[in-house]
């Protein structure tokens, strides 16, 4: 995408990324996220550890993209949505930033927002803006087809889309977690369902919440580095359902 020129040492950056997946669980959760636009937006408080992060990309990643991307991304898994939005918005063209830009839309899920599209919708749009080969693809779909396996039985419709997939497929992804969100939402504790078919809604959609923080971190890392993580245990531990 572009060359980093971090001066920081992968570890620190590894260490900023664990802190970062742990500061605000619901980040993780699918959809749910609120982006505020031209509204009056909430006024977080001082939080001095995203603010610690952010000065470490600033003083350590030398390409000023890579530095602004990877701060958006901080910002997003701090629950700071439009912050997050503001800084990829000036740069539409560059792979990452397009990419963070998908990832902003699908938390905003089903709730209306730019260009009258549903988030889900418009991180769509924004996946096929990031293209296709993005570097960090092949590692999320080796983690994915991981996550669902161990997750979900292998007959499973989505263990098998997935499992058949030669190229990670961000747009199948966003619609996968689309449709666990919406069988979230539809699921009433009076109903009463076969006891197989809501246990395997409730296991789709943790993996889904494993996968896209494993997203996050593959792609901070290599924003802010340059380099791709062989192995990293961030996003290993499992959610809660929500």
């Amino acid at each position: 995408d572009m060359d980093q020129g971090s001066t920081a040492s992968s570890d620190s950056f590894e260490a900023i990324a664990r802190l970062a997946t742990e500061s605000n669980p619901t980040t993780w959760t699918l959809g749910h996220g609120k982006l505020y636009y031209h509204e009056e937006r909430p006024d977080f408080p001082y939080d001095k550890d995203l603010e610690a992060a952010k000065r470490a990309v600033t003083e350590s990643v030398a390409n000023p993209r890579s530095a602004e991307i990877a701060i958006s991304l901080l910002h997003f898994a701090y629950g700071r949505l439009d912050e997050a939005h503001d800084a990829v918005l000036e740069l539409q063209g560059v792979s990452s930033a397009d990419y963070t830009h998908s990832l902003i839309h699908r938390k905003e899920g089903d709730t209306m927002g730019e260009a009258g599209l549903t988030g889900f919708a418009n991180a769509e749009y924004w996946s096929r803006r990031a293209g296709k080969d993005h570097a960090v693809h092949p590692h999320i779909l080796a983690f994915a087809q991981k996550a669902l396996s161990s997750h979900l039985p292998a007959e499973h419709s989505v263990v098998q889309t997935v499992n058949k997939w030669e190229k990670w497929n961000a747009v199948g992804f966003v619609n996968i977690c689309a449709s666990s969100f919406a069988d979230e939402q539809k699921k009433k504790p009076q109903q009463q369902q076969q006891q197989q078919q809501h246990t395997d809604e409730a296991a789709l959609n943790v993996a889904c919440q494993l996968i896209q923080k494993h997203e996050w971190v593959l792609l901070f890392l290599h924003t802010s580095t340059g380099a791709i993580p062989t192995t990293t245990t961030i996003a290993t531990t499992t959610p809660n359902t929500v």
